[in-house]
């Protein structure tokens, strides 16, 4: 009776750790969904599918329509040059969902030349030397042409393939490679765009549709309470929540806590990951579990309605001011954090997968969630797939006590290609800004320099002087 969740509602992502100094060993499994739906009323079961190498058995798709940057439609193979980029529209989701695709293309080696070519110096004058006595004279044997070296730069690949979905902000990048095999994966794609210089053989892609499985579930992944007047969860929800943090401990430190190092490979690794991350989490849990179990157990309003009273005083201790936390908003902003979204069940790392590289895993997620506790509109209700409006009878075993008009029972499909994760983004390019409002320029000779995710170090943010 599932149905894929629509993109602003539920998704996944699957990242392989290959290459990436910060993430333990494994596959990174992480949800997403809105805070319109609330938190879970049954813990996410997720399914397990080893699609193969390439997943060759499961995406036999090749419908996709490419266009190029000036609207002419190409058939492959076509060529892509860097002032004409090409752009592949799969089909809408009503016909099927593109949770992996793979661009069968081949790069354009180009040479790099030298930054600084190094200009003829003449030699400088030597004083004569007196002629070599001669020598007896060499008989030179035939023997194989020695081929010529290759320059001495390197070369550089001359392709990069972007998967992209709509968004209300306009075009979004979910994944991008740089390298064969142009392998990307997403919980929806709607189009790729195919940039630098190269030749397009073919496309293939799987349908999140023909992944869908009935089996066992692999794992469950349960908030840390075991039960609730809204949420039914399992016994040693605990237990459980404490080894997902352990299992997702990064190897090296933060680079917001090491701003100084100059990449991501070079931060200093951690001697006891998991106790530090262990601590780091739970020196914050009681605040976020006193949070949750009004959630979960506080029926006086609904769940996106509860709030957390708090008073402003002054240096005087006389009240100035009063406002108000929500309660949801804090818990899922919470679990923006990789530490926190392991432990109320929102991420996990599948350390015990054995593939070779070139395999592609692909994990499907069901979740259901009490209709009566979202704060989605009514009239956006009736938009949602009949199929993921369930009775209160018609979901899992044990429902919760606050349950009477059904559940919503989504899926959510992420993919992940062993040991070709997708590409880090780039470095953050920060350009000169205006100053502040009520601000004068700053001093003079003051340049701002780009920083790690986009903001500026301590050292370097300008100092501004107040206006007298």
């Amino acid at each position: 009776m599932s149905s894929l969740a629509p993109q602003w509602l539920f998704g996944a992502q699957a990242i392989d750790s290959a290459g990436n100094p910060h993430l333990s060993k494994g596959v990174h499994l992480r949800l997403f969904f809105s805070q319109q739906l609330g938190l879970p009323a049954f813990p996410f079961q997720v399914y397990r599918l080893n699609l193969g190498q390439g997943a060759k058995a499961f995406a036999q798709r090749t419908d996709i329509t490419w266009i190029d940057s000036h609207g002419v439609t190409l058939t492959m193979p076509f060529n892509v040059t860097p002032d004409n980029p090409v752009t592949g529209w799969l089909p809408a989701p009503n016909v099927a969902t593109c949770c992996w695709i793979e661009v069968l293309a081949v790069p354009t080696q180009l040479p790099i030349p030298p930054a600084h070519p190094a200009l003829p110096v003449p030699a400088p004058a030597r004083p004569p030397v007196s002629p070599p006595p001669a020598r007896p004279p060499v008989i030179n044997v035939p023997g194989p042409v020695p081929l010529p070296l290759p320059p001495p730069w390197v070369f550089r690949r001359g392709l990069r393939v972007d998967a992209m979905i709509t968004t209300p902000r306009g075009p979004g990048i979910v994944a991008t490679r740089t390298a064969q095999p142009y392998q990307l994966a997403a919980s929806r794609i709607d189009r790729v765009v195919v940039t630098g210089r190269g030749t397009v053989r073919a496309v293939r892609w799987m349908a999140a549709e023909d992944a869908v499985e009935v089996r066992e579930p692999w794992r469950k992944l349960a908030l840390p309470i075991p039960l609730g007047l809204r949420y039914t969860g399992i016994a040693n929800a605990e237990d459980e929540a404490k080894t997902r943090v352990i299992r997702g401990a990064p190897p090296r430190e933060s680079l917001m806590d090491v701003p100084t190092v100059p990449n991501p490979a070079s931060a200093p690794p951690i001697a006891a990951p998991d106790a530090v991350e262990w601590l780091r989490v739970d020196t914050r849990r009681p605040e976020l579990m006193g949070y949750l179990d009004r959630l979960l157990n506080d029926l006086s309003a609904p769940a996106c309605d509860l709030v957390d009273p708090r008073d402003v005083f002054n240096e005087h201790a006389v009240q100035v001011g009063h406002f108000d936390v929500n309660l949801l908003g804090t818990v899922m902003n919470g679990s923006v954090d990789p530490g926190f979204a392991r432990l109320l069940g929102f991420a996990d790392v599948d350390d015990t997968l054995a593939a070779p590289p070139g395999e592609v895993i692909c994990y499907v997620i069901r979740g259901w969630w009490d209709r009566d506790a979202t704060a989605m509109n009514p009239l956006v209700q009736l938009l949602l797939p009949p199929k993921a409006c369930l009775d209160a009878d018609q979901g899992p075993d044990q429902p919760p006590q606050s349950v009477k008009n059904g559940y919503f029972d989504f899926l959510a499909v992420a993919c992940a290609t062993i040991g070709a994760p997708p590409a880090v983004p780039g470095p953050p390019a920060l350009g000169a800004h205006p100053p502040a409002r009520g601000t004068r320029d700053p001093d003079p000779g003051f340049e701002p320099q780009a920083c790690r995710h986009g903001r500026l170090c301590p050292q370097q943010r300008p100092q501004f002087r107040r206006l007298e």
